[in-house]
């Protein structure tokens, strides 16, 4: 977290320039923050195929969204960064081809947002005239920071990155290349295919499907599968009945370097619920078998490997490295033929 002052700062305005390439957007149905759109459906309407839409955060959800486009979403981030206190909380997204236009949401990206009832390429209902249409096989979809209490049902998806974000279940019973990584896994998981990773999560989430890989993860669930590729976990199941990781280690799959852990309330600091109120700390306790245990770099888990965690275990994840604003002062309210003006402005930049 840092503040700068930015002194001297050009801007080309519409009275000195012919041409406009509108990218970004703002969103907000807060009354409290102004912006383009009120409605996040008509911001993702009207925007073009490749446009970034940053979404303020507010007490009202944004609803639904049907999504036939490539877009990057931006809300607030799971740890809420806006002055007001409000996270950025959509219903559901529909991952979608525009039938009008031919456009898909490939290659879009979510960041910092809230989804509370997931986010789905199959389904059965679309928005009472729209012109939307089942787009199952969603290629290169980028999520970061967000919460998802839901499921994704991705299916036949393939090429997904999902980093630093909270998850309630997964469902990809043919997806391709799907990466899950230093992420808190909750609910249920499934995938069915040998190209799916999974790795330096935490997983509470009961484990099911076939074939797919799991690796330096600190695993609390239980195992519902023996044909998955367990590799390098830290095990410390809730079952009582469960006394090593035979569990992970006899995996049909190719799995091998997995350790148990007896005693659950010994692996972090201060277990807790990072989608809930409570406190937390992820960090492990300085005697721990899981330090140094990733293959990766570092420790197993969220905290370790190439992405770790931000937020140090004891908040998760962090706001999208945009700035906020917190003052903006024109110097010179009378522009010139140079087309120049110049603000003083402070900011502060979540990185």
């Amino acid at each position: 977290m840092k503040n700068f002052t930015n002194f001297l700062t050009n801007f080309a305005f519409l009275l000195c320039t012919t041409t406009l390439f509108a990218a970004s957007h703002t969103v907000s149905n807060n009354p409290l923050i102004p912006a383009q759109f009120t409605d996040l459906q008509t911001a993702a309407d009207l925007a073009a195929d490749g446009d970034t839409l940053y979404i303020s955060g507010s007490d009202t959800s944004y609803g639904d969204l049907y999504l036939g486009k490539k877009l990057t979403l931006i809300g607030e981030g799971i740890r809420t960064s806006d002055l007001f206190g409000f996270k950025t909380r959509l219903e559901r997204i529909y991952l979608c081809i525009d039938a009008i236009s031919g456009t898909n949401s490939d290659e879009s990206s979510f960041l910092g947002l809230h989804i509370f009832n997931g986010i789905n390429t199959f389904y059965t209902t679309t928005p009472s005239g729209a012109s939307y249409t089942t787009y199952d096989n969603t290629k290169d979809v980028f999520i970061s920071d967000c919460y998802i209490f839901g499921s994704i049902f991705f299916s036949n998806a393939s090429d997904w990155l999902i980093i630093h974000s909270i998850i309630y279940d997964i469902y990809g019973s043919s997806a391709n290349n799907v990466i899950i990584t230093n992420c808190y896994l909750f609910g249920q998981m499934f995938f069915g295919n040998t190209s799916n990773t999974v790795n330096q999560c935490h997983i509470n989430s009961s484990i099911d499907g076939n074939d797919y890989n799991i690796s330096n993860c600190v695993i609390f669930s239980n195992v519902a599968s023996s044909n998955i590729n367990f590799t390098n976990n830290f095990y410390a199941p809730s079952s009582s009945s469960i006394t090593d990781a035979s569990a992970l280690n006899n995996s049909n799959g190719s799995s091998s370097g997995n350790v148990y852990f007896a005693v659950q309330a010994s692996v972090y600091l201060n277990f807790g619920s990072p989608y809930g109120t409570s406190d937390f700390n992820f960090n492990f306790f300085p005697d721990s078998p899981a330090f140094g245990m990733s293959t990766t770099g570092g420790d197993v888990g969220m905290l370790g490997g190439a992405n770790p965690l931000p937020g140090g275990g004891i908040s998760f994840g962090g706001a999208p490295s945009v700035p906020q604003f917190n003052s903006l002062n024109i110097v010179n309210p009378i522009v010139g033929d140079d087309c120049q003006i110049i603000i003083n402005s402070s900011a502060t930049v979540n990185d």
